[in-house]
């Protein structure tokens, strides 16, 4: 599996930044430009909340902040800490990918900037309203149902008050 994580690290001259992470059966390699960080099983890794990773190597300590596109990160990041620490298989993709439906909830939003025929404001709205929804739906704590409840809402309440908006402009027009 491959996927990003943000790193800091202490020292903070060990790593920082963006890096590609590739987990194998042996392991996890950090790689960023010509740097590359092996971490074995069996080091001390735990779950520090939400999508990160605490990990202690012998010569510095790693947060590493997961990031995978329409996954639960921080699941993936909890999966990660375990297998790290020797107490779980290697994560596989498939087991973290968001079903179709929520990306669906998600793009509807986008909607808006198409029916105003663009511009910054519409534009800016929509993506706002997709990028909540997306966060809603990443929400594992929560119900399939809840979550698409709550992302739907945030739809409806969208296009309500572009409607509205647009009656307001109409109505000043004419």
């Amino acid at each position: 599996m491959v996927l990003n994580v943000i790193v800091e690290a202490e020292p903070s001259s060990a790593a920082k930044g963006p890096f590609q992470c590739h987990i194998s059966a042996d392991g996890v390699t950090l790689t960023q430009r010509n740097k590359q960080i092996a971490i074995p099983i069996g080091v001390d890794a735990r779950y520090a909340g939400k999508n990160q990773v605490d990990v202690t190597l012998p010569d510095c300590r790693l947060k590493m902040h997961v990031s995978k596109f329409g996954s639960y990160q921080n699941r993936l990041a909890r999966d990660i800490a375990a297998f790290l620490s020797g107490g779980g298989d290697p994560p596989v993709k498939t087991n973290y990918s968001l079903p179709w439906y929520f990306f669906v909830v998600s793009a509807l939003p986008l909607g808006i900037p198409i029916l105003t025929l663009g511009g910054a404001l519409p534009a800016m709205i929509g993506c706002g309203l997709a990028g909540g929804c997306f966060r809603i739906v990443q929400k594992e704590d929560w119900s399939t149902p809840i979550r698409l409840f709550a992302a739907g809402a945030m739809v409806v309440l969208g296009y309500l008050g572009l409607f509205a908006l647009l009656l307001i402009a109409a109505a000043s027009n004419g």
